[in-house]
């Protein structure tokens, strides 16, 4: 399969098992419509919900460890929301609620598994276009459904929105024929990586501390604007990550997340002075939603980043999608734990508060973990990356020219699937070579291979 059809295939994906999942599930409007509609009280389906999804997010990385196990599961998971989903339209109620989490965990381990096709190294120097065209498509449709289920028909919204997560089932099958087994990553040295992960584990919750008082203070403020705020509330989130995409070669990422800060605080700032008119809406709205979507854009592609230089990317994503889930949750504890209080301190001046506090951690912060990640590519491009010519293969090892062909490429970092491409064959036919070169050497693996390589060569 060619390069470009596996981005778009990880794209397509993405975009429609997520616009099911952020407009249904994972707190979206045709779930708040359905459960208002039969009389349920939301809030705690909603937060038992959140927490599956974080059991999906957190669990999945420990049983799947290949990525013939990680489509498998996602294929799996569409299904199983499909089933769910098809039990609210037929208005079986007394099965929602079990249904309601089950595709949420469900739901959770499909997005940790597609970090098994994010965290591909041909996507390293496109990691950017990829995470803007996942995230911008997916939250466009997913604000489609959102006004379909506010001012149309929970029903109609719903049934669209399933039939999104039939395209995504069909994406992934397409790479199930051709799906690597045990494929053999680029590793950086473990201490690098886990600092480096840990530190955009703390940066990610505490920017969406922010996203958890947004959500929790300002919308409710704006909530007489309904036809409003039903469309647009995302708009300047996507128009923000596809704006940065398109320009993000003309300035580094500590620049852009310094003025996305910015942004941050001159929103909060906005609330803070301004009325609750739709003028007022229309700014505070584009300058906070604008900011996280530069923000998310950018600890997305540091994580994709991350992913190619981790032996397991399934459990890299999903760990870093649920401490995001966890920031979020912790913002939403402050934000209803200010409103009970509110006659004690105003809830938008704590909110400034944090705000201003993340635009002081978090740069140097950025900072530290870009030099952290630096390292980690320049260690996992040394490893990787051998001088063929220098290599003394063993007399008793007899390869065939082309298996030393895909040996040569294989030792520069190349994927299965561009070795396929710059040989001109299948990858099921680089697969066979591959295992042939491991079973003459009486290896299993690329680092065992790497390992007796270097022993020779010096």
């Amino acid at each position: 399969m060619k390069q470009t059809n596996i981005k778009i295939i990880t794209i397509a994906s993405f975009t429609f098992f997520c616009a099911w999942m952020l407009s249904f599930v994972y707190e979206g409007q045709i779930l708040y419509v359905f459960l208002a509609e039969a009389e349920i009280s939301a809030e705690l389906p909603v937060f038992l919900a959140i927490i599956f999804h974080g059991c999906g997010l957190f669990l999945a990385g420990f049983w799947i460890d290949d990525q013939m196990k990680a489509l498998k599961a996602m294929l799996l998971a569409t299904l199983i929301c499909f089933v769910g989903s098809l039990l609210f339209i037929l208005k079986l109620r007394t099965l929602w609620l079990p249904a309601l989490y089950l595709m949420s965990f469900s739901a959770g381990v499909w997005m940790a598994c597609w970090g098994d096709l994010y965290g591909r190294g041909i996507f390293a120097k496109e990691r950017i276009k990829i995470a803007a065209a996942a995230i911008g498509s997916s939250t466009s449709l997913m604000i489609v459904f959102n006004v379909l289920a506010i001012n149309v028909s929970p029903t109609l919204a719903l049934g669209l929105a399933m039939l999104s997560l039939l395209p995504a089932f069909w994406f992934v099958r397409q790479l199930t024929d051709c799906a690597q087994i045990a494929l053999p990553s680029e590793q950086s040295s473990a201490n690098g990586l886990r600092r480096a992960f840990g530190m955009l584990c703390l940066f990610i919750v505490i920017i969406t501390i922010n996203s958890g008082l947004m959500f929790q203070i300002i919308n409710p403020a704006f909530s007489s604007l309904l036809t409003l705020t039903s469309w647009y509330w995302a708009v300047p989130y996507v128009a923000a990550i596809i704006l940065t995409a398109r320009y993000a070669y003309l300035l580094n990422r500590s620049h852009i997340l310094y003025g996305a800060i910015g942004m941050l605080g001159l929103g909060f700032i906005g609330f803070l002075v301004f009325d609750r008119s739709a003028a007022s809406y229309l700014i505070v709205n584009t300058l906070i939603l604008g900011s996280l979507g530069i923000i998310d854009l950018v600890w997305w592609t540091i994580l994709g980043d991350m992913l190619e230089y981790h032996h397991n990317p399934v459990q890299l994503l999903g760990l870093g999608l649920g401490f995001n889930l966890l920031g979020i949750l912790f913002g939403e504890a402050i934000a209803n734990t200010l409103l009970d209080n509110s006659h004690l301190i105003n809830p938008t001046t704590i909110g400034l508060t944090v705000v201003c506090l993340s635009l002081l951690i978090l740069p140097p912060m950025h900072l530290a973990l870009e030099h952290f990640v630096s390292e980690i590519k320049q260690h996992g491009t040394q490893r990787g990356k051998m001088d063929f010519d220098k290599i003394n293969i063993p007399d008793c090892v007899k390869l065939t020219e082309r298996e030393k062909e895909i040996l040569q490429l294989l030792l520069q970092g190349y994927t299965y699937y561009l070795i396929a491409e710059a040989l001109v064959i299948s990858v099921s036919t680089v697969k066979t070579h591959v295992k042939n070169i491991y079973n003459k050497f009486g290896i299993r693996n690329k680092s065992e291979l790497i390992k007796i390589l270097d022993q020779k060569s010096s």
